[in-house]
């Protein structure tokens, strides 16, 4: 009697054991991982770096000789955090004409050419902005398109590499053994320019 009964309770134990494991492998469940972003703003990020500097030449050595920027860090660029690729247009106006600091002489004539390119290295790899190779600036407030991004386009950091721009004076404007400046004032469009 005990050798039955115990080989009744070894049979009992083996198939209990092996319900549990089948049980386990049937028994599976899936979960989710989420993530969720709101959208930021949109924003013209060049504080100095923007600032072009022509040098200083003496008067009659290189009068018509259009002088080169000297900022090797010039650029400008917007940041579209929006998450939108609504597009956005970035454009440029030079207030006055380059004026002497001291006696308020206009430097008649002289014009700047933003000569811009998309800096790669620094922009967003989905940025995707169109960079007017070259814009003519006119004094008074006339204001031109510098960099734009269109719909679907536009989203994180957009550089414009503005080192090599140019002054171009005249050989006939007179000049003034003083420092001339000017404001270029950037404008952002929420928008394509051609929206």
């Amino acid at each position: 009697m005990k050798k039955t009964l115990l080989g009744l309770m070894l049979s009992i134990s083996l198939l209990a054991g092996m319900a549990v494991t089948a049980n386990a492998e049937d028994n599976t469940q899936s979960s989710t991982g989420d993530v969720a972003f709101t959208g930021g703003t949109i924003t013209i990020d060049n504080g100095v770096s923007s600032n072009l500097n022509f040098g200083s030449h003496e008067i009659g050595a290189d009068d018509a000789t259009p002088y080169t920027n000297t900022n090797t860090s010039a650029q400008v660029s917007v940041q579209d955090q929006r998450g939108t690729a609504a597009g956005w247009d970035l454009s440029v106006a030079q207030d006055t004409q380059f004026i002497s600091k001291m006696t308020n002489k206009t430097l008649t004539g002289a014009e700047i050419t933003l000569v811009g390119a998309l800096d790669t290295t620094n922009s967003s790899t989905d940025a995707d902005a169109t960079v007017n190779a070259k814009v003519a600036l006119t004094p008074g407030g006339t204001t031109t398109s510098l960099m734009t991004a269109a719909a679907g386009k536009g989203n994180g950091t957009s550089v414009a590499d503005l080192t090599k721009s140019t002054l171009a004076v005249p050989a006939s404007t007179a000049r003034v053994a003083e420092a001339y400046s000017t404001t270029l004032t950037w404008q952002l469009s929420d928008t394509p320019s051609n929206s």
